[in-house]
Order: structure tokens, then C-alpha cells, then sequence
């Protein structure tokens, strides 16, 4: 939870604390993950306990998608055989009344392809590439 205290001096120059409290902000932990293809990703959501009922996750700012690899367990979220349409931003959005925070982590692609990738020295456009 957070909050802020303000201080009030009244007209008798009594000191008196006010607390308002914040709804809390959602975060992903990690916030970026380098995963190779095949492997496993796990992201948490970390929120207050009694906000962990109204996340919902999101890839890409889309609804994610409906297949077995991607297992959602309240605030955490697998994504099981990692292929390429795997890898991008994934945010879970966590509601209270009409308040909503979001926070987000970045899944990319690692590995022999990521290297692959760097070390490349083709030069390719449109479809023609030059060795």
C-alpha cells in the first residue's frame, strides 16, 4: 500500500498528520527476460492480495493467446515451448472500482538465432540479399 502524509499546522500551531491512501501500482517481475526458443518464461505480477483477482494479462496489448502453453495462475503467467510468436511485451492490468494500473515486461528471443542475427553480414532488401 502506499501513501502520503501530509502535515497541517492548525491556527493553535498544532501539528496534525494525514494519511491518504494510493491505490497500489501493479509491477512485472522480471521486467525483461532473454529466453531461448523451447524454454519456459514465467512472469509475476506483483500487486496487493486482495487486487490479485482482477488481473488480467495481455500480449502486445492484445488478449493472449488460447492455447496450452500459456498456463495464467493468477498473478503468475507461464509460457511453456517457447516458439517466436511468443517473444514481445506482455502487461498485466490489475483493477480496483475505476482504477486501474498496468505494468509490463519485455519476453525476447536469445540464444543461437539472437547471435546469428548480430554476427550476420548479409545485406538484404526487399526480398534480394547481397553476400
Amino acid at each position: 500500500m502506499l501513501f502520503v502524509q501530509h502535515i497541517i499546522v492548525d491556527k493553535q500551531k498544532n501539528l496534525k498528520n494525514t494519511f491518504i491512501f494510493l491505490f497500489s501500482p501493479a509491477d512485472v517481475v522480471p521486467s525483461e527476460q532473454i529466453i531461448d526458443i523451447g524454454r519456459q518464461a514465467r512472469l509475476e505480477c506483483l500487486t496487493e492480495e486482495r487486487d490479485r483477482g482482477s488481473i488480467v494479462w495481455r500480449k502486445d496489448g492484445r488478449s493472449l493467446p488460447g492455447h496450452a502453453r500459456v498456463v495464467e495462475a493468477r498473478q503468475v503467467l507461464q509460457v511453456f515451448n517457447l516458439q517466436r510468436e511468443d517473444y514481445g511485451m506482455y502487461q498485466c492490468f490489475v483493477r480496483r472500482g475505476g482504477r486501474e494500473a498496468q505494468a509490463a515486461s519485455e519476453l525476447r528471443l536469445g540464444g543461437e538465432d539472437t547471435l546469428a542475427e548480430k554476427n550476420n553480414t548479409n545485406r538484404c532488401w526487399s526480398v534480394f540479399c547481397i553476400n
